[in-house]
């Protein structure tokens, strides 16, 4: 009896070390969110670097009629009269502006979920329940038959 309830603590030991680790909401799983945090936090910081860069941007162009032209040229848009001289061959240089990209967690594909945790149960029940034959054999072993 002493035995058997070892192996079943045993057996309960390694189901719940396995789910713990390898569970849908265990140790892998925490290191994927925590990974998903740092990248969110570091866009966040870009996000309001690049605000800062814009606010600076909007004050400048308030402030100055040259820049405000400049970057209007830089778009294909013109004053009316001014002379627009095109190369053959040469393609006009659009700037596009990059805005931080939204960072959304996908979970990997392989979530284990109820399968895996219940599979880790019946593999420990599994050990459980083949205890009494593996005892039956060694004794028999031991008594050479």
């Amino acid at each position: 009896m002493r035995r058997t309830l070892l192996v079943l603590i045993f057996c309960f030991s390694l189901a719940s070390v396995l789910i713990y680790l390898l569970g849908d909401s265990g140790l892998l799983a925490y290191a994927r969110l925590s990974q998903y945090h740092r990248n969110l936090a570091a866009n966040v910081e870009n996000l309001r670097q690049r605000n800062a860069e814009l606010r600076s941007e909007l004050t400048g162009l308030q402030k100055g009629q040259e820049r405000t032209t400049i970057l209007a040229r830089s778009i294909d848009l013109y004053s009316p009269g001014d002379r627009v001289i095109q190369i053959e061959g040469m393609e006009s240089s659009r700037r596009t502006v990059a805005v931080g990209d939204m960072l959304s967690y996908n979970p990997p594909a392989e979530t284990r979920s109820a399968a895996f945790k219940a599979g880790a149960i019946l593999l420990a029940l599994a050990l459980f329940a083949g205890v009494p034959f593996v005892r039956r054999w060694m004794r028999r072993r031991e008594h050479g038959t």
